[in-house]
């Protein structure tokens, strides 16, 4: 080759080596085929990815004529050793007359078509263009073979490092979305300088990566209390058996404050070092969350642990915790505090469980979502602990309960027990006599009061408490409840108020529950209120669809600390051995709750300890009416002399009773002991009225009257029948009824029920 030409391929060389795209290699390519060859035109075509052979670079051609042979090619990508295709005149090779008016409007002549290969694959090629015929020498087509050599490797290495650079930027930019730091270190243990770290670095140290190439030293300098030796081994050991090595350290970040991460690396051998790679993660929030955890577990007394959680915030986070227990009024009950939130930004989270709103977390720090987790494991915590401690109270107040109910229960049956056996030997004067009847019959009401108030509230707990709704005239049922209670009103000296303003409306319930309400508030009121204090009842409208009925007294009053748990079943402000008044702490239970049946509410009002007391129940007027007092029953003089009554009871002292009971009032009585025994005397006589017991041995009361009213008894079918039974609940009452009884009382029952009862029967 001559100089000139060798200067022009040592030139293309070294401007190939210099090539950072490939525009630069297209133009050292035409330069140094215009200065090694002599020619002016001349372009560089490359096959694309559909194989498709297109113009990338040219000179002196025009692009009327790129269009029209643009994806012309003698060569596909897998020619095997293409050689160079040379036109000395195109007018003279058919194998491009249609191409020939295009040549002509080019003043093309002669073409020589070079291949560009690249480990044995044809990537494209360059053309050279004539105006004259020309006949390629031999050193032309090994000087263009020459420089096709140079722009096939200088095209390919371009290409290779575009590829290579866009998966760099295709794993860097994975890598950047990988939570934490990713690095790899190469080199023999215990000298492993670091080839690569991701910007990670930056949130989880607040170092640069540059901080860690300049310094070998960087991360063991960062490391607090690092077991290097540990580390290691466990290094090398991996590199030996491939497995993947998890540790967790502290380490120092640039603001000084200490974090917990956990690094997870893999190891193996290349030659004499090894080479490392792992990822590296902030876990300060999940062990700060786990111990905190650990914590709240640790105990039941969420008042200590609160704080301790509080100190974790900023020993783990540095940052400033506020914990706050809300009460069940919503005011505070308990706050934990710890560091100092001043100039900071805080989260506010709210304590929830169950529903129910425990209180709120304050946390300065930038990490929702762990700041939600901590609050929903505290509001966890608080509310176990809650939990426990009502159930423990209520356990508590149970036991209390139980002991209360033996107590209310012996007290009375001691009394009856005594008059009765002094009563058996003879040995009552006279003068007592009254007095011990009277002990008895005050002793037995108070315990079937007790037992009525106790399966009250087990109706109550299992919902089968039923009311019997229909209007209810209030004054008059106060009027009862007043007379009812009236006898120990005067024994206490008490004053009693009544104040009934006109009504203009009237309520609808179940009179009889009404009635219950109204006895048990002013019971409470007789048994708190010392000799010649007050007790007043106010009925009133407040609005138009809302009467009230307020009981107040001058009583001992009530402790302010005790107002919200005054309506809790077993719940009493003095349940001690020393207290000085009885009874079970379940008449305002039930009244609360017969009371919101009614769609009411009942409240309370006291200033204190010995100033009285006033409880407000409030019920809905459904029906407009004005009101007036209504006229004094007359009670009909009780006899039932000509009446037959056959009393069927397997109890032998209540059936001696109710015997020598209607006997009195002069009736015919015959007594059976079980269904049997009545089915044979109902044979010999068809009574009057049949007064029969429900739960007796053999066949129950309501398997022997459906017996009598299917007529297996002549003449009886009819007889009106009445159930004396201790089954007292509404669906008890419901199911006897359908049986065929007119009539339900129940155990115990006074006697002048039972003949009044009798008496009615037969009117009906």
């Amino acid at each position: 080759m001559q100089n000139r030409t060798l200067t022009a391929v040592s030139e293309l060389t070294d401007a190939l080596g210099r090539a950072r795209t490939l525009d630069d290699v297209y133009s050292a390519a035409l330069d140094a085929l215009q200065r090694s060859l002599g020619v002016d035109r001349s372009s560089v075509l490359l096959f694309d990815e559909s194989a498709f052979m297109g113009f990338v670079a040219w000179r002196g051609i025009s692009d009327a004529y790129r269009a029209a042979v643009n994806g012309h090619t003698p060569w596909t990508p897998e020619s095997v050793k293409p050689e160079p295709v040379l036109v000395s005149d195109a007018e003279k090779d058919s194998s491009l007359t249609k191409y020939l008016p295009v040549f002509r409007a080019e003043n093309i002549r002669a073409l020589g078509f070079f291949p560009l290969n690249y480990r044995d694959h044809v990537i494209g090629k360059f053309m050279l263009y004539y105006a004259e015929p020309h006949e390629f020498t031999a050193d032309e087509i090994e000087i263009a073979k020459t420089v096709a050599g140079q722009i096939a490797f200088g095209v390919a290495r371009i290409r290779a490092e575009q590829a290579l650079a866009g998966e760099r930027t295709r794993l860097y930019e994975m890598v950047s979305h990988v939570p934490g730091m990713v690095w790899e270190t190469v080199g023999k243990p215990g000298n492993q300088p670091v080839t690569f770290v991701s910007d990670g670095i930056r949130d989880l140290t607040g170092y640069e990566p540059q901080d860690w190439f300049r310094n070998p030293q960087f991360w063991n300098d960062r490391l607090v209390d690092f077991d290097a030796a540990s580390f290691g081994a466990d290094m090398q050991r991996g590199a030996a058996d491939g497995s993947t090595q998890v540790h967790e350290f502290r380490v120092r970040r640039r603001d000084g404050r200490a974090i917990w991460a956990q690094a997870r690396s893999s190891h193996r051998y290349d030659g004499d070092r090894i080479v490392t790679r792992g990822v590296t993660v902030d876990i300060t929030a999940q062990r700060f969350l786990d111990e905190a955890s650990a914590v709240l577990a640790s105990s039941l007394d969420y008042k200590a642990t609160l704080q301790r959680v509080a100190d974790l915030a900023v020993e783990y986070l540095g940052a400033a915790c506020t914990i706050t227990v809300n009460n069940s009024q919503g005011g505070a009950e308990h706050r934990a505090k710890a560091g100092d939130p001043a100039g900071g930004d805080s989260l506010r989270m709210p304590l929830t469980a169950a529903g129910r709103d425990l209180g709120s977390l304050e946390l300065c720090c930038d990490d929702p979502d762990m700041a939600a987790e901590l609050a929903r494991r505290i509001a966890y915590a608080v509310d176990n602990a809650r939990l426990y401690r009502e159930a423990q109270e209520a356990n508590r107040a149970k036991d209390e309960f139980l002991a209360t109910l033996s107590h209310e229960l012996r007290t009375p049956i001691t009394a009856t027990l005594g008059w009765a056996s002094m009563l058996r030997m003879g040995v009552v004067s006279p003068e007592n006599m009254e007095l011990a009847i009277e002990t008895i019959e005050r002793s037995t009401r108070a315990q079937a009061k007790l037992i009525d108030d106790i399966l009250d509230v087990s109706r109550i707990v299992a919902g089968k408490l039923q009311l019997t709704l229909a209007p209810v005239h209030l004054p008059a049922v106060v009027q009862a409840a007043v007379d009812a209670i009236r006898p120990s009103i005067d024994e206490n000296d008490l004053n009693l108020e009544l104040d009934f303003e006109p009504l203009n409306g009237v309520p609808t319930g179940d009179g009889g529950r009404l009635q219950q309400v109204i006895w048990n508030l002013l019971s409470n009121s007789v048994k708190f209120t010392p000799p010649g204090g007050t007790i007043k009842i106010k009925i009133e409208q407040r609005a138009s669809h809302t009467v009230t009925i307020a009981v107040s007294d001058t009583g001992r009053g009530i402790p302010k600390s005790f107002l919200p748990l005054l309506f809790e079943r077993y719940r009493q402000a003095d349940s001690g051995a020393s207290r000085p008044h009885g009874g079970l702490g379940l008449g305002l239970a039930i009244v609360k709750s017969i009371v919101e049946m009614h769609g009411g509410s009942v409240s309370v009002f006291s200033e204190g300890e010995g100033k009285g007391a006033t409880f407000t129940i409030a019920l809905p007027v459904v029906t407009a009416f004005t009101s007036s007092p209504l006229p004094p029953l007359q009670q009909p003089a009780l006899s039932l002399h000509g009446i037959s009554v056959l009393v069927v009871e397997d109890d032998d002292a209540t059936r001696g009773m109710l015997a020598a009971v209607l006997q009195s009032y002069g009736a015919e009585v015959r007594a059976a002991d079980s269904a049997r025994s009545a089915v044979e005397a109902l044979m010999k006589a068809r009574p009057s009225v049949i007064l029969s017991d429900i739960a007796m041995p053999g066949e129950d009361g309501c398997a022997f009257l459906m017996r009598i009213r299917s007529g297996a008894v002549d003449r009886c079918a009819d007889v009106p029948a009445i159930a004396l039974t201790a089954y007292a609940a509404p669906e008890d009452r419901d199911r006897i009824l359908k049986s065929g009884f007119a009539y339900h009382l129940s155990k115990p029952v006074d006697p002048a029920t039972v003949v009044a009862t009798v008496r009615q029967a037969l009117a009906n």
